[in-house]
């Protein structure tokens, strides 16, 4: 039984485990349903082989789904930091999420389940290359870079917070933004927190959520590769993928929660309700 075979059963084995509830049925197979839909479809975008297209997406449903079925455990993982009142817990679910979006990378890409593996830290990206020479490369994100920078000049940075967490964390005691009991807001891969309730780790978790959903949207870049780097081909600067992951993902994301934004209640917006489950605050609007 070869790796592959071992974790398609262990994440399986995890899911069938996590389905006694509805919501954890409805979230568990819209992770490991979306992983496996964009892992097929960005396999046949980016197949420059001689390979049979079903073929190419069967192998990248089944490795997106894998990946997944990580994304869906590293969600789960957020809860622990409210019930544990432990900002550390980020750092478990930052390792099982970054398995879980490489793995959907690689298979929207057509390669190899491992071939390249990445962490965010922000608008940091450092991958990992464990085939052939091991080796460590170091990119912007330059659309969370463009937040990034502009939280951090309305706002104030969270230094410790942030180290213990693993995210960019800021905080703000801005009555025009923190009305009708919010406490926080993400912009990009950046957390805002209410001052007045800054150790709010409920609050907290939600946030990080909305961070992993737009590393949920990372397919968006693996689809754009090949347009990507032949538009960028010409630059020196800009085609050079040793510096930036494009992270073009923002505009789609942003107008699918603004479509949800319009239902009449907070939670059913899709993307907030997801939030809420995974943080536990489901109960708080």
């Amino acid at each position: 039984m070869n790796i592959k075979h071992k974790i398609t059963i262990l994440v399986l084995a995890f899911l069938s485990n996590s389905y006694s509830q509805q919501n954890k049925i409805e979230f568990g197979a819209y992770n490991v349903g979306l992983g496996g839909f964009v892992g097929g479809i960005g396999a046949l975008i980016n197949n420059s082989k001689n390979e049979k297209p079903l073929k190419v997406f069967a192998n990248g449903f089944l490795k997106g789904s894998i990946g997944g079925g990580f994304v869906h455990l590293s969600k789960l993982s957020i809860g622990e930091i409210a019930i544990k009142e432990k900002y550390e817990y980020s750092w478990l679910a930052k390792l099982n999420n970054s398995i879980g979006t490489s793995i959907i990378e690689n298979a929207s890409l057509n390669k190899k389940m491992f071939s390249k593996l990445h962490i965010n830290i922000g608008f940091n990206r450092i991958e990992l290359y464990p085939k052939e020479q091991f080796r460590v490369k170091y990119k912007i994100m330059p659309v969370s870079f463009l937040f990034t920078s502009y939280i951090a000049l309305t706002n104030d940075f969270e230094f410790k917070k942030s180290i213990a967490s693993g995210e960019f964390i800021f905080s703000s005691d801005n009555n025009k933004i923190f009305k009708n009991e919010y406490n926080g807001y993400t912009f990009g891969t950046s957390i805002v927190l209410n001052k007045n309730n800054i150790n709010a780790k409920d609050t907290f978790s939600h946030e990080i959520i909305h961070v992993y959903q737009y590393y949920d949207y990372n397919f968006v870049n693996s689809f754009m590769h090949k347009p990507i780097k032949k538009l960028f081909s010409d630059s020196s600067f800009f085609s050079n993928d040793k510096l930036f992951y494009y992270d073009f993902q923002s505009p789609i994301i942003n107008s699918l929660y603004l479509i949800e934004y319009q239902k009449e209640k907070y939670y059913d917006n899709f993307f907030e309700k997801e939030a809420g489950f995974y943080s536990n605050t489901l109960g708080d609007f």
